[in-house]
């Protein structure tokens, strides 16, 4: 044979395997028509944890060129898509294979139920991705799920007592023992266990359990068992006292969910201590139905614990304590929640005087208290002020006529301003006095907008 001989049949070798490699290719850019067995698989009620018989659709070729399913070209998808299955095995198509026209194969469909959903009408979709027109083709999967076969089981303990444990800080962990005692697998349902009752927050279930697989679901084969951890966490919201919870198991024990009663008692905070900026608020001379400025006190945590206040801890008590008030501006009340304060931190206390007709003239005390874990508590501090008559001699601060859109205290003499001495306040009206070459105006505290000063004067 020839040089060129031996050259032409490589060549048309090599065309040959070349046009092998093509055929599925040019096969695949051609479409065709096909046909399904059904459109739609209904498995009926199949119990959870199960596997129901395989149901198996037939693909036909009904087209003239061969038929191509895309690689990856079966697929499920839809709601529930991971309650079905597709078996490998099962059926007789394959993905990336080719149907010669007039021919045809099978899919393998079966529905699996598992334990991290729960009972009630499921369905997906089967998608056929090939070349045929309008690709792909799908098919409706249907099924309901049934609770698991019933099974027997036993819990270690069907109470857990926690005894005494102090505000803020968390118990040892209790730990039950849920044991298959049954002929059946033993399904725990996704968010099977949960805590209720009067108190459930004041409980927690611990990561430690082996029962507790959160929105998976558990399953104990027969003879096994698995573990549920408990802890007591009273919080200052909670308050002391007894507290009780339940904690219940849902499962596919005849007769579930089981029940465990939970039981615990918080007492005060591990004691700490703490330092006041003050133990008495004086707030002098204020006239009747008038408002005081706020007076501050704050509470330092000087321990080695943190400081609790319980909720509504702060208190105002004692012969006149309608005529003083807490302010929102103090961070230490929190009212039902409570605070903590850290070691080394501090919080803060706002109290004002605020003399009503109702209280009468002359000297007004009342006490503060502060309900905490320091030793000794609660704390006071001791507040007083005095009534006065609305008549009684004011002082009154000038205000520049150029800051009457919006007034402003002036507490000196700077810009040669004096202050002047008023009575019988009611009957004064503003009035004008050039003071240098300036003109200033005088406002009478009854004007609206102008409020007392605790004690001595008025500011706007």
């Amino acid at each position: 044979m020839t040089d060129i001989a031996r050259l032409a049949h490589r060549m048309a070798a090599r065309l040959f395997a070349a046009l092998l490699l093509l055929l599925p290719l040019m096969a695949a850019a051609q479409t065709t028509t096909a046909s399904l067995s059904a459109t739609s698989l209904a498995f009926g009620n199949q119990a959870m944890t199960t596997t129901s018989a395989t149901q198996m659709l037939t693909l036909t070729n009904t087209g003239t060129v061969p038929l191509v399913i895309n690689s990856g070209g079966l697929t499920l998808s839809g709601t529930n898509q991971y309650q079905f299955a597709l078996p490998a095995g099962a059926g007789t198509c394959v993905m990336g294979g080719t149907i010669a026209a007039g021919s045809s194969c099978t899919i393998g469909v079966q529905f699996k139920p598992t334990a991290n959903q729960a009972p009630g009408p499921k369905s997906a979709i089967l998608n056929i991705a090939d070349n045929v027109t309008g690709s792909p083709q799908t098919v409706a999967l249907t099924g309901t799920t049934t609770t698991a076969p019933l099974t027997t089981a036993s819990l270690s303990a069907t109470a857990l007592a926690f005894g005494n444990q102090a505000m803020t800080t968390k118990s040892t962990t209790q730990t039950l023992t849920l044991s298959n005692t049954g002929t059946a697998p033993l399904v725990i349902y996704n968010l099977a266990l949960q805590l209720g009752g009067t108190n459930a927050n004041q409980f927690a279930l611990a990561t430690t359990g082996s029962c507790n697989a959160g929105t998976s679901g558990v399953i104990v084969a027969v003879g096994g068992s698995c573990t549920i951890g408990v802890q007591f966490v009273p919080t200052v919201a909670g308050g002391l006292g007894a507290k009780t919870a339940t904690l219940s198991i849902n499962d596919n024990v005849s007769a579930a969910p089981q029940i465990v009663a939970l039981s615990g008692n918080t007492t005060t905070a591990p004691l700490t201590t703490a330092s006041l900026s003050a133990t008495s608020l004086a707030f002098g001379n204020q006239p009747m139905t008038t408002t005081c400025a706020t007076q501050m006190v704050t509470l330092s945590n000087t321990g080695t614990a943190p400081l609790v206040l319980y909720y509504t801890a702060i208190k105002i008590g004692g012969t006149n304590a309608n005529q003083f008030a807490l302010t929102a501006t103090g961070t230490c009340n929190a009212g039902s929640s409570g605070v903590i304060v850290a070691v080394g931190g501090n919080c803060t206390i706002g109290v004002r005087f605020l003399p009503t007709v109702a209280g009468g003239l002359g000297a007004k005390t009342a006490t503060l208290s502060i309900a905490d874990n320091v030793s000794g508590a609660p704390q006071t501090v001791a507040l007083s002020g005095t009534t006065t008559a609305q008549t009684d001699a004011t002082t009154l601060y000038f205000v520049h006529p150029d800051h009457l859109g919006t007034p402003r205290l002036i507490a000196d003499d700077t810009d040669r301003r004096r202050p002047r001495q008023y009575g019988a306040l009611r009957q004064f009206r503003p009035e004008r006095q050039s003071v240098g070459n300036r003109s200033d105006l005088y406002l009478q505290p009854a004007l609206p907008g102008a409020v007392f000063r605790c004690g001595d004067g008025a500011k706007l």
